[in-house]
């Protein structure tokens, strides 16, 4: 991200208590606050580390561009975010760039501030997805409303340190529906769908606003963040009361369907099925059910079949209603019937 390139001369040194600070990356530091009136402020010494014609006394500091003071060393204390910011060593010579680095401020009881907070187990809404076993998957995030998009920023990284499985992630993007949504589309380099996973991947989502920093986590199995896209489905009439209903499995879902099962549920306005041994058409859809309903509108969702940690799919689009060739699709009301599904449907209790 742009706020964290910059071309380094030479080397600041840095010295706080260990327990209060921490190194995000190259000369970007954390410092841990308990961010109360009575609380008391961390100490932080910023040393730059003067060499060849330049002395103790030869340089200055300055902190988000404002002059601060002379000297190699400079002790400050920091407990908000406005103590924080960007600090540069330069020489008094010929205002030389000796160093750089910049301080954020974290609350040591996080998140809330940046980032939406889930009350219910006070952490973000960070959670990541997958559409199949490819090893692609995307993570997203909410934005606190009431802190301001030109001002914060996002990234998000790995925490796994085998390098034969690097995970890359893209920019992250502002959703243009949910002002406050984010996302990422990440990657697991050298994935294999079908070999068993032995570790958890792990990403956290940096965010800053201004000089407050906050993050989170999530760990996850590939196998247990899928969540297939959603299904096309029809149905076609067969007698005056009988519907056959076909579909296929989403494109994206990964192949082939013989080892990479999907299990299946159909819903009506009155309930919801669980299909039992859909059976394959010779176009490669499959059919399923056996329900009673009031009604045409069927509704069709898939998840892995072989995983119950996984999630549903979203439910489909009305069915389309095919006569002959042509598909049909029902806007607003329709006549209510009895319709009976052709195929083999479990009841959910």
């Amino acid at each position: 991200m742009a706020f964290w390139s910059f071309i380094l001369i030479s080397v600041l040194c840095f010295a706080a208590h260990s327990e209060a600070k921490w190194k995000l990356k190259d000369n970007v530091y954390i410092i841990d606050s308990e961010w109360t009136a009575d609380a008391q402020h961390e100490t932080i010494t910023l040393q730059c580390n003067v060499s060849g014609n330049h002395n103790n006394t030869s340089v200055y500091w300055k902190k988000d561009n404002k002059r601060g003071r002379h000297g190699a060393n400079w002790e400050i204390k920091v407990r908000e975010p406005r103590d924080a910011g960007n600090f540069t060593c330069w020489s008094s010579k010929n205002h030389e760039l000796l160093s750089y680095t910049t301080l954020y401020v974290a609350k040591k009881i996080p998140i809330g501030e940046i980032l939406e907070n889930n009350e219910s187990n006070n952490s973000s809404n960070f959670r990541c997805t997958a559409k199949n076993y490819s090893g692609i998957f995307t993570c997203s995030w909410m934005r606190n409303s009431e802190s301001q998009p030109q001002s914060t920023k996002f990234a998000v990284r790995s925490l796994n340190i085998d390098t034969s499985e690097s995970i890359t992630c893209e920019e992250p993007i502002r959703d243009s529906a949910t002002s406050q949504r984010y996302s990422v589309s990440c990657k697991k380099e050298r994935s294999c769908e079908s070999a068993e996973e032995y570790q958890q991947i792990s990403m956290v989502v940096d965010a800053f606003d201004e000089h407050l920093y906050e993050n989170d986590t999530h760990s996850f199995f590939i196998r247990d963040i899928l969540k297939p896209d959603v299904i096309e489905c029809e149905t076609r009439r067969i007698g005056s009361s009988r519907f056959l209903v076909t579909w296929n499995p989403p494109q994206t879902w990964s192949k082939p369907l013989s080892y990479f099962g999907l299990s299946y549920q159909i819903k009506t306005d009155e309930e919801t099925c669980a299909v039992d041994n859909p059976v394959p058409q010779e176009n490669g859809s499959t059919v399923g059910c056996h329900i009673k309903t009031r009604g045409d509108k069927i509704y069709i969702q898939s998840k892995d079949g072989y995983n119950k940690n996984s999630s549903w799919s979203e439910w489909s689009k009305p069915c389309r209603t095919m006569a002959g060739n042509i598909p049909v699709v029902y806007e607003g009301e329709v006549e209510e019937e009895v319709a009976i599904i052709l195929c083999f449907l479990k009841r959910k209790v």
